[in-house]
């Protein structure tokens, strides 16, 4: 059974992520950022990870090891993109 089939990994990765954000909201009155912000960044974060995955997926043809490859490359084009709009402001 590969892990994204596992339901112990896919507990441990809600379980990481929700206490990630809980940490990022509890934090949110030291850092100055609204908690409105970082629960529309982290619905945002979702989504486009969500999508990554989708392509990622259907470029690799349910090869679990080529599906980890190209979501990792997705992500980093992904954050590259980003940083470059953020300079070009």
């Amino acid at each position: 059974m590969d892990k994204t089939n596992d339901p112990l990994e896919r507990i441990r990765q809600w379980a990481r992520q929700t206490i990630a954000f809980a940490c990022s909201v509890e934090n949110a009155p030291k850092t100055g950022m609204p908690k409105e912000v970082l629960e529309q960044n982290f619905i945002t974060a979702e989504q486009v990870a969500n999508r990554l995955l989708s392509e990622a997926q259907a470029a690799s043809g349910g090869n679990f090891s080529i599906t980890l490859t190209e979501l990792v490359n997705r992500v980093l084009d992904w954050v590259v993109e980003k940083r470059k709009k953020s300079m070009q402001i």
